[in-house]
């Protein structure tokens, strides 16, 4: 019920006054006299009427006859007290007291009203609030009123140039439900003693996880609408019962408060959140302290949703910016929790109802079941990155087939010696110190991660290095897969079976010893292989099958890549190197002939440039291909460090036909690609193969006919067929016939050959 001074009072099972406070003042005065009770036997009677007063005092005492007068005194006394103390007025019934708190922006003092304050207008379309009564001494206004146990403030803001939100063409209306419109916050501060000691007993024997306030001063409000009570609520209400009656009673009446101002928000927000839904006046009830939330913020697309753990409550910093401290993981090539304020916009309006979902931050319970999953992926794959790993990273996120793969790999131990440490260096002075927040057990090769939890909270990017093009770039985690290593590109390869045997059985067998057989250690442990033949006939294609069987990243290096100076190619050689040797690389020196090539006395430079290249082939442990047009001028140094010298002649008639054959298999094979789209006719392609390998073209050069055609063929968007590469051939005859003319109707290596250079 509401009293008239404002004030709130419990149930009527509260009718037991409190008495923790007032123990002192309930004593009363002590009304006892001090040895001079005989007051109470003067005034004799008349000696006519002979009275036994020691007779009747103890009857009426219940005493038996013949007591001592101290002791019918005593027993006098006693009885006499009962009467008093009753006569004592009994502290009013427990209750709570609600107080209107001002702030007028004219004053810097905030107003205190026990009872709702009236508004009146102040010129200049402001409204001031005030009461009839003021509270002066808060202190003093709780010691004349001992029944209260919490005290519950309406804040106001007044005077304020804010200008009002009022319905068009609806007058002003002074009244109660304006003043409560003006409310801008409600607080409640804990006075009883009992009631803070009952409600940490409360959160105590909940045994909830959720972040919970502590109750001890006085002074500390909790502001409305009371989250941790909400989220709390089930368990609040079976752990009350196991409390003693003093707390229970207490709680009681602070339930009964929450109840009667905030019951129908609670239920309005369960409704909510049961649906997904919620509006932007309830958006506190969302963000829960402990919760994984899913952040939206850098896009929309699953590739840049981060998750953290929420440490408190949302914070609105006006209109629609809000913000969240959270807790997430990051990497430097150690594991560091990281703690910082995740900043978001909310472009609801109030009174609009939405999807939790659509929320640029919200809680990941409420994303697609799927986007869960594929957070947990990707923090798998960011683990299993974490020391190093060779990957294959999609371009982007459309069909499968439509994709261009490449291949990286994830070092960032190597990332950092290269970039990081110099920076750290020139920022601070020196490399800053290297620890896991994980333990140094939890980063171990084989070790598991910590929780699914975690592996949410990774980051969503990882620099890689593109093989292909030798440079460092950010890559989405979930775009990275595990390499599958095309096995068919070696059997597929169009050489002698013999040379195929040869490659295969030193590669293997290389792979699987772990010790060299030079007498000086680190020194001649190697393989070498040479392949040496005319352009297009299979000699890169070989070591880039070499690196599927062998399961290893190829590393390919041009003569342009290196330069001409002997100290820069030195410097570069070295870099390769020792890449190729963490990562356990096969090294490919694509048309390394100017490393190759014979010293003379005249060419000192290109005589430095050899030396260095046989001093750093010297210590090279892994797998290393070299490729050359031109042998016929090979420095005789080189023999004794290459293991294998295998010589790629020209294309023959069967060789070529294998080689069509194998690229209209592999465009049948891609059944999702956009020449499947309009389709292609292999019967007819194959029923002219015959034909085809009759033109004198290489390897590279059949490679190009058949993408170029394919292009004609979605370009003018028919079915690929024979017509098409029949059109892509005669342009390239047409240009080989002319060029073959220029050179006396020779074929490059026949040109070599004469020169002595093939």
């Amino acid at each position: 019920m509401v009293p008239q001074d404002g004030g709130y009072k419990g149930s009527n099972s509260h009718k037991r006054a409190r008495t923790e406070e007032s123990s002192d003042r309930d004593s009363s005065v002590d009304r006892r006299r001090g040895p001079d009770d005989n007051f109470i036997l003067s005034n004799q009677p008349d000696p006519a009427m002979q009275i036994n007063w020691q007779y009747v005092l103890c009857d009426l005492l219940d005493l038996r006859g013949g007591q001592p007068d101290s002791v019918i005194l005593e027993n006098l006394r006693n009885a006499l007290e009962v009467p008093r103390s009753l006569s004592v007025d009994q502290p009013a019934e427990m209750r709570y007291q609600v107080i209107h708190r001002v702030q007028c922006s004219y004053s810097s003092l905030a107003m205190l009203y026990p009872n709702e304050p009236i508004p009146r207008s102040s010129g200049n379309e402001r409204i001031h609030l005030s009461g009839a009564e003021v509270i002066n001494d808060l202190e003093a206004y709780l010691a004349g009123n001992l029944e209260v146990a919490f005290l519950v403030y309406k804040h106001y803001d007044c005077c304020t140039d804010e200008p009002m939100e009022v319905e068009a063409e609806q007058p002003c209306v002074l009244d109660s439900k304006f003043v409560a419109s003006m409310m801008a916050k409600e607080s409640v501060s804990i006075v009883s003693k009992t009631l803070k000691d009952a409600l940490n007993s409360l959160c105590t024997n909940s045994h909830i996880q959720t972040l919970l306030p502590t109750f001890h001063e006085f002074e500390e409000e909790f502001n409305g609408p009371y989250l941790w009570w909400y989220r709390n609520k089930s368990q609040f209400a079976k752990a009350i019962m196991e409390l003693g009656l003093e707390h229970r009673r207490h709680l009681e009446l602070f339930q009964e408060y929450i109840s009667d101002a905030l019951g129908e928000e609670y239920r309005l927000v369960d409704q909510f959140l049961a649906g997904g839904k919620m509006k932007k006046e309830y958006l506190p009830y969302l963000y829960v302290p402990g919760e994984i939330q899913l952040s939206k913020v850098e896009g929309d697309h699953p590739q840049f949703h981060q998750a953290f753990k929420a440490r408190d409550e949302l914070y609105i910093r006006g209109g629609t910016a809000m913000s969240i401290h959270g807790t997430s993981w990051t990497y430097n090539g150690f594991f560091h929790e990281s703690i910082r304020r995740w900043q978001f916009d909310c472009k609801f309006k109030g009174g609009e109802i939405f999807k939790i979902s659509e929320l640029e931050i919200f809680p990941l319970r409420y994303a697609d079941p799927d986007i869960r999953g594929a957070l947990e992926s990707r923090g798998a794959m960011f683990w299993n990155c974490r020391h190093q790993k060779f990957v294959c990273y999609r371009s982007d996120d459309g069909p499968a087939a439509d994709n261009v793969y490449s291949r990286y790999m994830i070092d960032y131990a190597t990332f950092y010696d290269m970039f990081k440490r110099k920076e750290e260096e020139e920022t601070s002075g020196q490399a800053l110190p290297r620890q896991d927040d994980l333990g140094p057990e939890a980063t171990k090769s084989g070790a598991k991660p910590p929780s699914k939890e975690f592996l949410v909270c990774l980051p969503s990017q990882l620099p890689g290095y593109h093989m292909h093009k030798k440079v460092w770039s950010m890559l989405f985690v979930s775009r990275m897969s595990d390499v599958r290593w095309n096995e068919k590109a070696f059997t597929r390869l169009v050489i002698d079976e013999t040379k195929k045997r040869l490659i295969r059985a030193l590669v293997t067998t290389h792979i699987a010893s772990d010790e060299g057989t030079d007498l000086i250690d680190g020194k001649g442990n190697g393989l070498m292989i040479l392949l040496h033949g005319g352009p297009g006939t299979g000699k890169t294609l070989t070591a880039e099958s070499v690196a599927e069987i062998a399961e290893r990243p190829l590393y390919r290096v041009t003569c342009g890549d290196v330069g001409t100076k002997a100290e820069d190619v030195e410097k570069y050689l070295d870099t390769v190197l020792l890449l190729g040797q963490r990562w356990g690389c096969v090294v490919l020196l694509d048309e390394a002939d100017v490393f190759l090539m014979q010293r003379s006395v005249e060419d000192y430079k290109r005589n430095a440039i050899v030396s260095v290249f046989l001093r750093v082939l010297e210590y090279y442990d892994g797998i290393m291909i070299l490729t050359s047009n031109r042998v016929g001028k090979f420095d005789a140094a080189f023999k004794s460090r290459i293991q294998l010298s295998l010589h790629y002649p020209r294309l023959e008639r069967r060789d070529r036909l294998k080689i069509w054959q194998n690229f209209i298999d592999h465009l049948e094979s891609m059944q999702h690609s956009t020449t499947a789209r309009y389709g292609i006719q292999a019967t007819e392609i194959r029923k002219m193969l015959p034909m085809l390998a009759e033109k004198e073209l290489n390897g590279r050069e059949i490679r190009n006919v058949v993408s170029t055609a394919r292009h004609l063929a979605v370009f003018e968007e028919e079915a690929f067929g024979y017509t098409h590469l029949e059109k892509v051939i005669f342009e390239l005859e047409s240009f080989e016939t002319y060029a073959r003319e220029l050179k006396g109707n020779l074929y490059d290596d026949e040109i070599a050959r004469r020169k002595q250079e093939y």
